[in-house]
């Protein structure tokens, strides 16, 4: 893709190893975070690059990516995480069956069934509405 005169480039960085650093001082037990997270092409990409990027919290945390569970897999899966777990949500596009998520209500269903925090990049005026 070429960028043209008439186009506007918005360029964004997110500290990763930060986003993860900050759930560890709020809630310094935690042993384990799952990730939410979908399964399309970008989203795979993404879950290779923060794997990368957290590889430092390996043996300090256990990280479980949800990018190969359906939505209702993960559901399920947030509502029994291990004591001293967190969550970290990324607005999941597609997830493994091909079913696209809205964010808004997907987040609300996570919501009502999981046992731990929910931490997100994005999303902190909808976390503190729910």
């Amino acid at each position: 893709m070429n960028v043209t005169e008439n186009d506007t480039v918005v360029a964004v960085w997110i500290d990763v190893p930060a986003l993860f650093e900050n759930i560890l001082k709020v809630l310094p037990r935690t042993k384990t975070i799952a990730v939410v997270i979908g399964s399309s092409p970008n989203e795979q990409f993404w879950v290779q690059e923060m794997k990368n990027q957290l590889e430092p919290l390996k043996g300090r945390v256990d990280l479980l990516f949800w990018n190969e569970l359906s939505f209702e897999e993960i559901l399920k899966q947030a509502a029994t995480l291990p004591k001293d777990s967190a969550i970290f949500w990324i607005q999941p596009q597609i997830d493994v069956t091909g079913a696209v998520h809205e964010g808004e209500r997907a987040l609300k269903r996570l919501y009502a069934v999981a046992n731990s925090p929910i931490f997100s990049p994005t999303t902190h005026s909808l976390l503190a509405r729910l």
